[in-house]
């Protein structure tokens, strides 16, 4: 193998590792996004059953259910 081939070979790795890298950040991003819309959807379906995990939760049933139905 002589010296072009060698750095042919190098950039090709190094762009593939690149392509890579970027990927799996895209990746991870849509991860976290969906990660936190299943929280916000788990939090609003243990408000509508009355279930509360936290105080701030608690606080947000208590809310609702001093809410007149003419509001």
């Amino acid at each position: 193998m002589n010296q072009p081939d060698v750095l042919a070979l190098l950039f090709v790795v190094l762009s593939l590792f690149i392509l890579m890298a970027a990927f799996f950040y895209k990746i991870s991003q849509q991860v976290k996004s969906i990660d936190e819309s299943i929280q916000d959807i788990a939090k609003s379906q243990r408000i509508q059953a009355n279930n509360p995990k936290d105080f701030e939760e608690t606080k947000r049933i208590n809310a609702l259910n001093k809410k007149s139905p003419l509001e």
